[in-house]
């Protein structure tokens, strides 16, 4: 009966480390999606730039442009590719955060808003 009970407990902690990696792995892929969606999004702004002589205000500019549905809108500082605000989307990228310092998403919160990320929350 111990042995039994020992056996569950094993399974249950090994389950559950199971759980977490999967979701892990989830939140990783999401993240380096994100990540390939703003670098595309600034290559896009940088034909725009070629093809227009001026950086786009935003990327709902670049609608006709990128193909895909856009997760975000990426707001750029005055006539560069810095983005400067990212804006939740309907149907877009959820509990994740883009460094504006860094300028790539990253897992987790900024609760304090004081750091340079600005966050995106799900419903």
């Amino acid at each position: 009966m111990q042995a039994q009970k020992l056996a569950l407990v094993i399974v249950g902690v090994v389950a559950s480390i199971a759980a977490f990696s999967t979701a892990r792995v989830a939140e990783d892929a999401k993240v380096t999606a994100a990540n390939e969606e703003v670098a595309n999004v600034k290559v896009t702004a940088s034909s725009y730039f070629a093809g227009t002589g001026s950086y786009p205000a935003d990327s709902d500019l670049l609608r006709d442009y990128l193909s895909g549905k856009v997760k975000a809108k990426y707001t750029f500082a005055g006539g560069s590719l810095m983005v400067s605000r990212v804006d939740a989307v309907p149907g877009g990228w959820t509990n994740i955060v883009f460094n504006i310092t860094r300028q790539k998403w990253q897992s987790g919160f900024d609760e304090d808003g004081i750091d340079g990320n600005l966050d995106i929350r799900g419903p």
